[in-house]
């Protein structure tokens, strides 16, 4: 509940964890691992994990945070690196620098970026599934992908992807959303972020009914992301990682069936059939420019795609209905917003007639950035100012950090949807905000995964209201994306 003396303008009262998971020694004490959700000068702060107030690490807390970095990574996280621009320490025999500073993230991930190479760690929680996708390549083999890809994402190419996003959308939602109903809201916004992206790629014909792939793409998302005992540890690869062979056997049968529709599309080429305007299309060099990838290249970049092309669009859209459930002013702005808007336009032109509503998709993304972490490790030493990174060092950019970071925003963990509207946005520092990465290697598909949000938010929003059902308020874990913990149930009413 609100804390003494706090304005509560919001007219949502945030939910308390109940006592029994207060209470220490009954079960899980997630009280202790978290704040509870309040409103603090007027606006709505959600829950997040407690900070550590130490910086440093003895050898015992580091066996401690490696517990906890697996069960959530979140946790393992100081206070200082939300008030201090740099944090360098050392974490089971890596450097590790920590930054929240623009000025040096310009530097480092963009000046001086051929300096660095991707981490071990990253690349050990990422590269057994994504293989050499764009998020995990190097090198050559990652400038021919993007060289390759980057047709793909034209302004026409774009608007026409949301004529047909629109087209699934319209399609597919009344089987997931009907009022009356409480529903999982991650499990549907990813369902239907997935169908969309599936026609998109690959005109919706991957085999196997919708029931038995969705959720195959679950289980395949719950293998990504997560870091391992043995990766944090730096156990070589070949060390079995237990617990993770499921996730590896789903990952093996969604590989399968993406390699059987990219074998077909080729057959159909060989024959000289009409192809579907797709992406799969353009990668096998129907379309676009650059060489065509090969068959094992085609299967990494559509994983990859479907890994992070559409779960962290999702989650973000997830985040996004848990904030306007608990602000009821925004919520009103937003539906108020949607419900003006005309739909016999162009659906790519959605994004700029809703101003404040994807205000709101901007600061869920900023609360809940859907990767949380960029790594990169020096090949030689790196100084800035008064800080050097030694060779081999691990230069981290924690966007969950940047973007809550008291030095560069006003009361950081609270939802104000306002600061990216008008002079208020223009003063946010380029390399202060960035939920699509950094430097050469931002994501792709960013222009896409706004126009899709934009297009599913006014869909569901004109039909729909959600507020939200759980028995204690959602808290952040790291995955593939940025997911709430336990879930997040909200309950669907009709605006119709």
């Amino acid at each position: 509940m609100a804390g003494a003396g706090t304005k509560r303008r919001r007219g949502v009262l945030p939910i308390a964890a109940p006592a029994h998971l207060r209470d220490k020694g009954k079960g899980l004490d997630m009280a202790e691992h978290r704040t509870e959700p309040r409103f603090e000068e007027g606006r709505f702060v959600p829950a997040y994990p407690l900070r550590r107030q130490e910086d440093g690490f003895t050898f015992i807390q580091q066996l401690g945070l490696i517990r906890d970095a697996t069960k959530n990574p979140l946790r393992a996280l100081s206070a200082g690196t939300f008030r201090d621009p740099v944090v360098q320490t050392s974490f089971l025999g890596y450097h590790l620098t920590q930054i929240a500073d623009p000025a040096m993230i310009h530097h480092c991930f963009v000046e001086n970026r051929n300096n660095y190479r991707m981490s071990a760690l990253r690349q050990a929680m990422f590269q057994p599934v994504l293989r050499e996708g764009l998020l995990t390549a190097e090198g050559e083999t990652w400038k021919h992908a993007r060289k390759t890809l980057s047709p793909i994402f034209t302004p026409k190419n774009i608007a026409r992807f949301a004529d047909g996003m629109k087209t699934t959308i319209d399609r597919d939602m009344p089987a997931f959303v009907r009022a009356g109903e409480t529903i999982e809201m991650s499990q549907i916004t990813t369902a239907l972020t997935y169908l969309v992206l599936s026609d998109a790629l690959f005109s919706g014909e991957i085999s196997g009914a919708r029931e038995d792939v969705l959720p195959l793409i679950a289980n395949v998302l719950g293998s990504i992301g997560q870091p391992h005992f043995m990766d944090l540890v730096g156990a070589p690869t070949f060390v079995p990682r237990l617990g993770r062979g499921k996730g590896m056997a789903h990952v093996a049968r969604l590989r399968e069936l993406i390699r059987e529709v990219a074998i077909r599309r080729l057959d159909q080429k060989e024959r000289g059939d009409a192809l579907a305007e797709d992406f799969l299309t353009t990668m096998i060099g129907a379309a676009g420019e650059g060489a065509p990838f090969t068959l094992d290249e085609i299967e990494d970049q559509l994983v990859t795609f479907i890994g992070a092309g559409h779960e962290t669009t999702a989650q973000a859209l997830t985040w996004m209905f848990y904030l306007l459930s608990q602000d009821t002013e925004a919520r009103a702005r937003a539906e108020a917003e949607v419900d003006g808007l005309d739909v016999s336009e162009a659906p790519v032109s959605w994004i700029d007639a809703l101003p404040f509503t994807m205000a709101c998709f901007r600061e869920a993304l900023r609360l809940y950035p859907p990767a949380a972490a960029i790594l990169r490790q020096a090949n030689e030493p790196d100084a800035f100012g008064s800080y050097e990174i030694p060779k081999d060092g691990v230069a981290m950019l924690h966007l969950y950090v940047l973007h809550r970071h008291q030095k560069l925003w006003e009361q950081p963990d609270a939802f104000m949807p306002e600061r990216f509207l008008g002079e208020a946005g223009e003063k946010i520092d380029r390399f202060q905000y960035l939920p699509f990465g950094v430097g050469h290697r931002t994501c792709i598909g960013e222009r896409f995964a706004m126009v899709e949000a934009a297009i599913l938010i006014a869909s569901l929003m004109r039909r729909f209201r959600f507020d939200y059902a759980g028995d204690t308020p959602p808290h952040p874990t790291v995955r593939l994306s940025m997911q709430p913990e336990q879930g997040m149930k909200m309950r669907v009413s009709s605006r119709e």
